[in-house]
């Protein structure tokens, strides 16, 4: 629903239960017909702008891939039926069970990544703070209906007209408990998060990635921009090694997260919401 570099999502994305395709012994390119103009495409499908302003995200249709994407392109359909119409949602203005596809709600400022990269030395601690109450009160709304998202990250919050923020992209996730086919990229996943195939998805992870996530809004940059293998990270964090948070806006919050002791992104809205704003130092 932005560029077409927004709707690539984070690593340990699967499809299947499987990693992405990498780009090793891919299969030959399977053309789609197109209903817009390209916005993007991600691991289950890709997202077009139509005439009428509003975006359709469509599953890939590759002889390989379709029957996985189009499952995960349902999970995504119930979990906006189940919601229903919310502030921190992209209004679904319509499902097609034939070809799968979801017609949603235009976001023209892209994701909430994209945005704080090109303009986050710009952002006043004020607004650094609506988007962190924002992010915990859309996660807090999928909890709270028996879902986990699974991949909670700044790729996956999208930004409307008036800069409000929606959580987005929920092809994959778990609803009542039911198996997730993503994980959340290295920098927002927790340490002790095990591989996906026989560990269900808790609240838990969904609530360490939202740190991370507020840590992006608050900083600007991701957890440990500075290291580039994921080893490197993971094992930093199994160690519980996190940055330092002297300093930094909505610290406390994002503490709790990381250290796993919250039960409930309700908190972290709490703690948020309850951060003077003279604590920032950016």
């Amino acid at each position: 629903m932005g560029d077409a570099q927004d709707m690539t999502s984070e690593e340990g994305k699967m499809s299947g239960g499987h990693p992405a395709n990498t780009g090793e012994h891919q299969e030959p390119i399977h053309v789609m017909a197109g209903k817009g103009d390209f916005l993007g495409g991600g691991v289950t499908g890709i997202v077009e702008l139509l005439d009428s302003g509003d975006v359709v995200k469509s599953p890939w249709t590759s002889p390989s891939r379709v029957s996985d994407c189009k499952a995960d392109m349902l999970i995504e359909a119930q979990v906006y039926e189940r919601l229903g119409k919310h502030p921190q949602l992209v209004e679904l203005k319509h499902w097609d069970p034939v070809d799968h596809t979801l017609t949603l709600g235009y976001m023209p400022h892209g994701t909430l990544k994209a945005f704080i990269e090109k303009n986050g030395q710009t952002l006043s601690p004020a607004q650094r703070k609506r988007w962190a109450l924002e992010a915990a009160e859309g996660v807090a709304l999928l909890h709270s209906h028996g879902v986990i998202h699974c991949d909670v990250g700044p790729h996956n919050f999208l930004l409307d007209d008036l800069l409000s923020l929606k959580i987005a992209d929920f092809a994959g996730s778990s609803v009542d408990g039911s198996r997730a086919t993503v994980v959340p990229g290295v920098r927002y996943r927790a340490p002790d998060l095990a591989d996906r195939s026989i560990q269900p998805a808790t609240v838990k992870e969904d609530i360490f990635a939202l740190g991370s996530t507020i840590y992006f809004v608050s900083t600007g940059h991701q957890v440990y921009a500075d290291l580039t293998e994921n080893d490197d990270i993971e094992k930093l964090y199994v160690d519980g090694v996190f940055p330092d948070l002297s300093g930094v806006l909505f610290g406390k919050a994002i503490a709790v997260c990381w250290r796993q002791e919250v039960e409930s992104a309700r908190t972290v809205m709490e703690l948020v919401g309850s951060t003077p704003l003279e604590d920032a130092h950016a």
